[in-house]
């Protein structure tokens, strides 16, 4: 696993070309798009905002105009890109550079939207556990945990190629900036949360886990 150190490092040196991921990530976020129900989002804070592709996608074409959008990240490259793409949107955009710490300076109970995207495959257990703590503090009792992330392929070459990511990571994880194959489901207790909805993306050979989730 990357250290917040290397992590850093990588998606500073990385992240102005961190779009060109679209290619097998834009069908997985299509998904999430389709049961998320962004429309009555009010509050949304996005954990991994990088380059702000996202959220300027959502500003423009599935939030209200009167939402309001938080986006960490750890790389300084995709802050700045971030903050100049949303810019236009004024005072409704929070954009903040992060060490990499699980904690949010976020009120308990104030949001009604977390979204993670491509983010828990990069995280150690202990850190995956730790943000999901974090944002069922953070979201109120109707709010939704919106996630996507790479996952195990079901068959064919999606499969091979899920079982060639995790091995490349294993060797050397710099090699696919950090991330590997998880199974976001199996870190969400049925006693702290219920799956509103879960699918499996493939794209490119590529597998997404698609999730969305309420508190408990």
């Amino acid at each position: 696993m990357l250290t917040h150190t290397k992590a850093k490092k990588y998606y500073d040196a990385w992240g102005a070309k961190q779009d060109t991921q679209s290619f097998y990530e834009d069908a997985a976020v299509n998904e999430l798009i389709k049961y998320a129900g962004f429309e009555h989002v009010e509050h949304l804070f996005e954990l991994g905002c990088g380059t702000g592709r996202l959220a300027k996608r959502l500003l423009t074409e599935n939030l209200p105009a009167t939402a309001r959008y938080q986006g960490v990240d750890i790389s300084q490259t995709m802050t700045q890109i971030a903050k100049e793409r949303l810019a236009e949107y004024g005072d409704r955009v929070q954009i903040t550079l992060t060490d990499g710490s699980p904690k949010f300076s976020i009120a308990d109970h104030s949001i009604d939207c977390f979204l993670a995207t491509y983010v828990l495959d990069l995280l150690t257990l202990e850190d995956i556990a730790a943000v999901l703590a974090e944002a069922h503090r953070c979201l109120q009792e109707d709010g939704k945990l919106c996630l996507v992330g790479l996952t195990y392929g079901q068959s064919g070459i999606p499969r091979l190629v899920s079982w060639g990511w995790e091995l490349i990571h294993t060797i050397q994880p710099l090699i696919v900036g950090g991330c590997r194959p998880i199974r976001i489901v199996q870190h969400l207790p049925g006693t702290q949360w219920r799956i509103n909805h879960r699918s499996i993306v493939a794209k490119s050979g590529i597998s997404s886990e698609v999730l969305v989730a309420a508190p408990i």
